[in-house]
């Protein structure tokens, strides 16, 4: 397991919602809309919509997605050359050169062509796309310097561009090397389509910000589909990425409030071979429909190959690449829409944190479902985690609401320490202080290792919680190095005897004992002496260990534990606390109920433990 000493506060803060849109008309007659964030660009009544200092704020230019295309300068592409019409851009061979503000309409086609930006530091330069077919030896649409470049998508059109698949094009000492590539910040909105085929190397790269707005985007890459090196921020797109590498990116390593990505609404479908989405420093959701595959997906988990490759000396954890889901080296912070990840490596996956406050989340992953190298906290929403070696791990991890459920290999949940070895275990980072901490919701965990395994404590306030445990005498349902609470909730943790551990009920009684083997799909119960049922789950797998704890369960009271309608064990309370825990000590075989704790050995280490306190 893998621990590491941090402590750190949570907290997180809801966003006021502007929108704006300019007084314009669209070449079509339509009136232009925006429900994304919005802000002025006037220094006058600017409203800044942010999150510990990252500006999430989308501005009136970059939703505004109007123009007047009689007042426009014009450029039709050709393959026997361009044709510009009024002032601020001229042509060059295939190659147009724009140099001053204003609004230029794009059409036409080229097999050879490529639209140049090079205008001053206060420069806006809208190019509208209304139907362009665009391909290029290099890259196909540049921007060397304005104030902002804003790539609009006139309603109704198809436009696409493509680079080739090498070249080399200096600009101004960077090194282009996407389809589209811009030095400046850089927005694309509007209605219509927009395809993008990086042959060379990216599809979309921005060296400041990208904001995306509208539009339906497809981008196809050889290496990262769609990149903003500040940050990347879309609201109400359609956006369909199959990449090389990353799906979509943000890299600034040189300031905190910038590298980060934000997802306001919108659809994205990324198929990525490394990661699907990655941010340096913050990665936010609030909204939307978000569908991700990475590395062929979960089939191709990492876990069982590092596994391989290690035992048969041909490799080591390191040697994978990364192909997780929703990745941050900072944080990620869920507070919305539709996720589906079907990532070869972690699902989510932050170096910091990761707070899930509402959304939907039917994850599958080939390693940990959801991983952070710190915190994990779950306030709301529905999480399933549907395969994964672990479910749910960091070194501190709260629920206080939610419907989870998840499905592991190996452990349900983990509280462990430091960065992701890559192997499952780590016996040097072991971290004593390591929290797991239940206050509400549902969690419902399906686990072949450990069921809750905190290398620290677990303290259990509110909230169901269902175990179904391993099979053999290896692992436990309850797996704990300090101490286990439990203050209010229920718990029904099924699993093998052999290494089992309960809790400790405080304000309600807590039984474990074992049991004749159970099948899977045998519904378990604990029944008051008036036949009232205090608590029932069908654990999925085989169990013969069972621990209650519920309001109910009190001292002097007599119990029935009964499996399949028959009754397997009588237990007569004389403490709150009815069993003992395993103590790393193996005992013989031993009966039901009244106190014993022995029972059929299952698994790889016959046997149980005997006696209570």
């Amino acid at each position: 397991m893998k621990k590491k000493l941090l402590a750190i506060a949570l907290s997180i803060s809801m966003i006021s919602m502007f929108s704006a849109c300019a007084d314009k008309t669209n070449v079509d007659g339509s009136t232009p809309t925006a429900s994304a964030v919005a802000t002025t660009d006037t220094p006058t009544g600017v409203v800044v919509t942010d999150d510990d200092g990252y500006d999430l704020t989308f501005t009136a230019k970059d939703l505004d997605s109007s123009f007047e295309l009689q007042s426009s300068t014009q450029i039709v592409f050709s393959d026997s050359g361009v044709t510009v019409t009024g002032s601020g851009a001229e042509a060059a061979g295939n190659i147009v050169n724009i140099s001053k503000a204003g609004t230029y309409v794009i059409s036409g086609s080229s097999s050879d062509g490529r639209i140049n930006v090079n205008a001053g530091n206060s420069d806006d330069v809208k190019l509208v796309l209304n139907g362009l077919t665009l391909a290029s030896s290099t890259a196909a649409i540049t921007a060397v310097n304005a104030d902002k470049v804003i790539l609009t998508l006139a309603a109704g059109t198809v436009n696409s561009v493509a680079d080739s698949a090498s070249y080399t094009l200096d600009l101004d000492g960077s090194d282009a090397d996407a389809a589209i590539f811009a030095k400046t910040d850089l927005t694309i909105n509007g209605s219509g389509t927009l395809n993008v085929n990086g042959n060379y190397k990216h599809g979309v790269v921005s060296k400041d910000s990208l904001a995306i707005t509208g539009g339906t985007i497809n981008v196809t890459a050889v290496s990262t589909g769609i990149e903003g090196k500040d940050c990347v921020k879309a609201a109400d797109a359609t956006v369909s990425v199959t990449a090389g590498t990353d799906a979509i990116r943000s890299t600034n390593t040189d300031r905190e409030d910038r590298g980060f990505v934000y997802l306001q609404s919108g659809v994205y479908d990324l198929t990525a071979g490394k990661d699907g989405v990655q941010a340096q420093t913050m990665l936010r959701v609030d909204g939307g429909t978000v569908n991700i595959t990475t590395g062929g997906g979960s089939v191709n988990g990492t876990k069982a190959q590092q596994f391989r490759d290690m035992f048969s000396g041909s490799g080591s954890a390191s040697d994978s690449d990364s192909a997780k889901g929703l990745k941050s080296d900072g944080d990620i912070k869920i507070n919305g829409g539709t996720l589906t990840v079907d990532s070869c490596d972690d699902a989510l996956h932050a170096a910091d944190e990761i707070i899930i406050n509402a959304g939907t989340l039917a994850l599958s992953s080939g390693d940990d479902g959801i991983h952070a190298d710190n915190s994990v906290e779950i306030n709301d929403g529905t999480v399933e985690i549907l395969t994964s070696y672990e479910g749910i791990e960091g070194s501190y991890i709260t629920v206080n609401g939610g419907n989870i459920s998840l499905a592991a290999s190996d452990d349900g949940v983990n509280i462990s320490g430091g960065n992701d070895s890559g192997m499952g275990f780590d016996p040097f980072a072991a971290a004593s202080d390591g929290m797991l901490t239940i206050n509400g919701g549902t969690l419902l965990v399906n686990a072949y290792g450990d069921g809750l395994d905190s290398n620290g404590s677990i303290t259990i306030t509110g909230g169901t919680i269902y175990v179904s445990g391993p099979t053999d005498n290896g692992n436990a349902a309850l797996d704990y190095n300090g101490a286990a609470t439990m203050t209010g909730g229920v718990l029904i943790a099924a699993g093998s005897g052999g290494m089992a551990q309960s809790v400790t009920g405080s304000g309600q009684g807590s039984i474990m004992t074992n049991i004749t083997a159970q099948s899977g799909g045998t519904e378990v119960a604990l029944v008051d002496a008036n036949g009232n049922v205090i608590a029932a789950f069908t654990p999925e797998k085989q169990y013969s260990n069972v621990v209650f704890c519920a309001p109910g369960i009190a001292s002097g009271n007599t119990y029935t534990v009964v499996c399949g309608g028959s009754t397997v064990a009588t237990v007569t309370m004389d403490s709150d606390n009815y069993g003992a825990s395993a103590d790393m000590g193996f005992g013989g075989p031993g009966g039901m109920g009244g106190g014993q704790m022995g029972g059929p050995g299952g698994g790889q280490m016959p046997g149980g433990f005997g006696g209570r306190p």
